[in-house]
Parts: structure tokens; C-alpha cells; sequence
């Protein structure tokens, strides 16, 4: 970084690879080199200075495109799903309603079915092991307000303190603002010796030996669950955003500085709800609000962000990965 000159602009300082700390140098050098003088006044976006109906129509359309984005993630999750193995397991369900019904030769017949359907799993899936049987999306998102994180926060340290715990536990349990995928699915081995074993058991008249080895086959789905923040979402989005709007300014000759540092502002509210509700280590977003803040002066000062944008978005991309890598887990029912 050394000899930058005050002619240099951002993208010339702009490299593909580089980490969080050094955008954060680069972006600190900048606002260096050009000495702003903006009064504090306004270097916060004032109510005035963005019509209102610019900003209700970008905010519209952030929630459209995380709208989208869940839809495409439900849809992709949910392509996964193999319809044999969905209607085998709900026949084993059906077999074992016929077996507590004393219903053998019916329990026998739907065993048989799940056994071909399972063939056909088999053959369509040869090298697979585990195979999706239902997709479970659950919303999360009435925790969305910065404040608001705040306050249940105070509450939830103020009842640990006084020792309230399974109160805490209650609190947490709403402490969130996410998108769960749940995936349940069936190892294909297991279940095929399974339920060869199941049909001899039924041939044999054995019902109560066939009633636990159901209940065995039930044990052996497997539950994973994706978590996906949500603040971090739309921070991503709104970076996204003001990147065209960045973009915007310097190709179409259009005033859209104050949009660009509107949106920033939103950044920074969104990561600090995710910081708050524990979406990733404390230590992660500091470098995060530093580069924001040198991003932001500089939108300020009417200098072109756009490449700065570009790579700040890609790590912000990398943060939601590493937290949706590391929050989602894989259970057994």
C-alpha cells in the first residue's frame, strides 16, 4: 500500500483477493487521502435528503429478492425429495396402523409394496445412501428490529441473573430471526435390510417383533436442519444494492449518493441485529462495521464504490456461508 497518491480512485486499489482486514486498509487509506470535511450532520443520511418513495421502493425490493431467495432454496431442498421413498415410509406407517388392528395379511401386502419401492430407489439411486423424504421449511422472523433485539436481550441477562433459567431457555427459544430448512432422510441399506427383515417377521406371525422392528425403521431417519440468518441475508442484498446504485452514479451521471449511504446504514443495523442474536462469533463483524464506515465515507465524498462494494459483498457471502455451515446441524429423530 505504500506511495498511494490522492489521484488514485478505489478501483485502483481494488484487489479480487483480498481478505477483510486488508479492504478494511485500503478503505481507511482512502478516506485518509482525501481528507473529508463533511460536517457530522451530514454524514448521516437525513429523512430529507432521500425522497421517500426512492427508499420504500428499494426496501420493497430487498424483501422481494429475500423472498425469492428463500422460495429458490425451499425449491432446490425440496427437488431432492424421492417420491419412492416418501410413499415407502408412509406405507410402513399404514402397516404398522393394519398390525395394531390385528391386520396381518393388510400389513403384509403394504410391506411388500414398500419393498419394491424401495428396489426402485435402489436402482434409480445406485451409488446413493441417503435419500430425501420430506422437506420442512419454518420462518422465523418477528425478531427483525434492532431495538427490539435490545430489549429482549436486557431481559433475557436480567431473568439469568435472578436465576429464572428454564424462563431464559423459554426466551431463547424466540431469540432468533432465521429460516429453517428441516430435510429428513432414510439411509437406503439400512431400510432395505430393515424391512426384509420386517416381511420374514411377518411371515412368521411374529407381530409384536414386527411391531418394535417398525418402530426401529422410524428411529433410523435422520433430521438435518439448514439455518439461514436472515439479517445477514439482507445485509448482503442491500450491498447488492447499493452497489448498482454506485454504479448508477458513475455510468448514468445520477444522484444517487444519499441511496448508496442509506443503504450502508441499513447494512450496519442488519449485521449488528445478526451480531446480537449470536449468527457468527462477535469478532467476525468488527472489520465488517470498520469497512462499511470507510465504504460509507467515501460515498460521501461522491467517490466511486462500486469495486469496493463488489469485494465487500463477496465477503459478506463468505460470513453467511461459514454461519449457515456452522448453525446447521444434522440430528436423529
Amino acid at each position: 500500500m505504500a506511495g498511494i497518491t490522492a489521484s488514485q480512485q478505489p478501483e485502483d486499489l481494488y484487489d479480487a483477493g483480498c481478505t477483510l482486514k486488508q479492504l478494511v486498509i485500503s478503505v481507511g487509506l482512502l478516506v485518509n487521502i482525501y481528507s473529508l470535511n463533511v460536517d457530522a450532520d451530514n454524514q448521516a443520511l437525513q429523512s430529507n435528503d432521500t425522497p421517500l418513495q426512492q427508499v420504500e421502493l428499494i426496501d420493497i425490493e430487498i424483501q422481494d429478492a429475500l423472498e425469492t431467495s428463500i422460495a429458490d432454496r425451499i425449491k432446490h431442498k425440496s427437488q431432492s425429495i424421492d417420491r419412492q421413498a416418501y410413499f415407502a415410509i408412509h406405507r410402513i406407517k399404514e402397516a404398522q396402523l393394519e398390525l395394531q388392528s390385528g391386520r396381518i395379511k393388510a400389513a403384509q401386502s403394504l410391506i411388500k409394496q414398500v419393498a419394491g419401492l424401495l428396489k426402485d430407489t435402489i436402482s434409480a439411486n445406485p451409488e446413493a445412501e441417503f435419500v430425501a423424504i420430506e422437506v420442512i421449511p419454518v420462518r422465523s422472523d418477528d425478531l427483525n428490529d434492532l431495538q427490539l433485539i435490545q430489549l429482549k436481550q436486557q431481559e433475557i441477562d436480567l431473568q439469568w441473573s435472578s436465576g429464572h433459567k428454564q424462563l431464559v431457555r423459554q426466551l431463547l427459544s424466540s431469540y432468533v430471526n432465521n429460516f429453517v430448512i428441516t430435510t429428513k432422510t432414510i439411509s437406503l441399506s439400512q431400510f432395505e435390510n430393515g424391512v426384509k427383515q420386517l416381511s420374514t417377521l411377518l411371515r412368521n406371525k411374529a407381530v409384536a417383533k414386527a411391531q418394535s422392528k417398525i418402530a426401529e425403521l422410524s428411529d433410523l431417519i435422520k433430521t438435518q436442519n439448514t439455518l439461514i440468518p436472515l439479517p445477514i441475508c439482507r445485509a448482503e442484498l442491500m450491498i447488492e444494492k447499493a452497489r448498482q446504485l454506485a454504479i448508477r452514479q458513475t455510468t448514468q451521471l445520477e444522484n444517487t449518493q444519499d441511496l448508496v449511504v442509506y443503504m450502508l446504514q441499513q447494512v450496519e443495523s442488519q449485521l449488528k441485529m445478526a451480531e446480537l442474536l449470536g449468527y457468527g462469533e462477535q469478532k467476525r463483524y468488527i472489520e465488517f462495521y470498520k469497512a462499511i464506515e470507510g465504504v460509507k465515507s467515501l460515498a460521501v465524498a461522491g467517490q466511486n464504490t462500486t469495486k469496493l462494494l463488489i469485494r465487500l459483498n463477496t465477503l459478506i457471502t463468505s460470513l453467511k456461508a461459514e454461519v449457515i455451515d456452522e448453525l446447521s446441524q444434522t440430528l436423529y429423530n
